[in-house]
């Protein structure tokens, strides 16, 4: 299926590597999940992610970082993490919230809309 056989209104589960695509601007890939999303956000879809995959994305971000900061492989990532711990401090995450209680933690700087 081809993104413009999706019906406007339609009902989309977002799966990670869509998002992944997105973000890491893939070669491949990137340019239609940056089109699909951006369809996404102007309300063409209704759109669905669960816990999982937002999770999924995560890792993917800390592997991304991983390699790009130390070279350590993404298949490689979650041992080596495991190893040395000290590594996810490594990886920068910077925090986009409206919520009040993300201030109380002071290592984060919040951005509020």
């Amino acid at each position: 299926m081809k993104l413009k056989d999706i019906q406007r209104g339609s009902k989309v589960f977002v799966d990670s590597n869509i998002i992944t695509y997105h973000l890491s601007g893939h070669s491949i890939f990137g340019g239609a999940c940056r089109n699909f999303l951006k369809g996404v956000e102007r309300g063409e879809y209704e759109s669905y992610v669960n816990d999982v995959v937002l999770s999924e994305v995560l890792l993917n971000f800390i592997k991304s970082e991983l390699f790009r900061l130390r070279g350590i492989k993404p298949r490689r990532v979650v041992r080596e993490i495991k190893r040395e711990p000290s590594l996810i401090g490594l990886v920068n995450f910077d925090v986009a919230t409206n919520d009040p209680d993300f201030e109380r933690v002071k290592w984060i700087k919040v951005w509020k809309p």
